[in-house]
């Protein structure tokens, strides 16, 4: 059955290391998100453990928002390793007029092959199993090979999506793909833009929409927020009538010594990173001077396993 073309405001918040646990892991790196919709590589550091709260609202283009349905999702992910993190969360909804309603529980792992820039493409492996809470549905399962390339401050970022329902073919399946890109204007602050678009089968006929819109992210030592719009550019062929969309996502790591927010978006080639270490040690910068990061800088000289140069507040390893 085609979908109405709808808008859609997303709110995300994110409060990292509220629990107990995470006072196991003081030196953690959060999860810091640019994309609306794509996901980029990174996963949790091992020990650190993140609650996320976030909302979803859909709207038809022709009825606004007093016509909204919402999504609120509540979130626990955990890092098994630093290359590979579990998540669960319990998903409810509410359509217009409607009281609110129990929709599904899921399961998210994430997997990085290797460490950052080892490869030409970055690439990590994302699976997630959900169980509807109407047990007469079926179960989906959903599969992501997410790429990533850094080029210095810019960063070019893909998903290849595909989502199935077991034993019920019948019942259609969807693919998808997400491409975006990102700039580091400063360590605090990054710009990115991307596009998605969505293909559902069923009964022989494919159906597809497509969106497109910017974010913006912003991070200080003890917080990061993810601002970003998109719009329905078209459906089944023909333009959806520019829907609308906002989302916004804060993060405060700073609980019971907890995790810090990464300032620090790319990883340098390995070739180019010894001689800018020796640089920067002979002319150090007026922020590495600072007592804020002093600890950080005794934990990357302590560790054996970090090639010279390599900074370990930086996203992924």
């Amino acid at each position: 059955m085609p979908r109405a073309a709808q808008m859609r405001m997303r709110i995300r918040i994110g409060l990292t290391t509220l629990l107990a646990c995470a006072l196991l892991a003081p030196s953690a790196r959060a999860d810091r998100r640019t994309m609306i919709r794509a996901y980029e590589y990174m996963t949790q550091p091992q020990g650190n453990l993140e609650l996320e709260l976030w909302n979803d609202v859909s709207a038809p283009v022709a009825g606004g928002f007093d016509q909204a349905s919402t999504l609120q999702r509540i979130e626990l992910e955990y890092g098994l390793t630093d290359h590979w993190d579990l998540a669960l969360y319990h998903v409810f909804g509410q359509d217009p007029g409607a009281s609110l309603r129990f929709d599904s529980w899921r399961l998210e792992t994430r997997y990085r092959l290797f460490e950052k820039n080892v490869l030409p493409v970055d690439v990590m492996l994302y699976f997630e199993l959900e169980r509807p809470a109407n047990f007469s549905d079926p179960w989906v399962i959903e599969e992501k090979l997410i790429l990533e390339k850094d080029f210095g401050r810019f960063a070019l970022v893909a998903n290849l999506v595909g989502e199935q329902k077991p034993f019920h073919g019948n019942q259609g399946y969807e693919w998808e793909i997400d491409a975006g890109a990102r700039y580091e204007v400063v360590p605090q602050l990054r710009l990115g833009a991307e596009f998605w678009t969505i293909q559902e089968t069923a009964g022989g006929v494919t159906e597809g929409s497509y969106y497109l819109g910017p974010a913006v992210s912003f991070a200080s030592s003890k917080l990061w927020v993810q601002l970003g719009a998109t719009c329905e550019a078209s459906r089944g062929g023909a333009p959806a009538g520019l829907g609308s969309g906002l989302q916004f996502c804060a993060l405060a790591p700073a609980f019971a010594g907890g995790a810090r927010v990464p300032r620090q978006v790319h990883v340098l080639p390995p070739r180019v990173r010894a001689g800018r270490a020796e640089r920067l040690a002979r002319h150090p910068r007026s922020h590495e001077r600072g007592e804020e990061d002093a600890p950080e800088r005794r934990r990357t000289r302590a560790d054996p396993h970090l090639p010279a140069g390599t900074r370990h507040d930086q996203i992924g390893p």
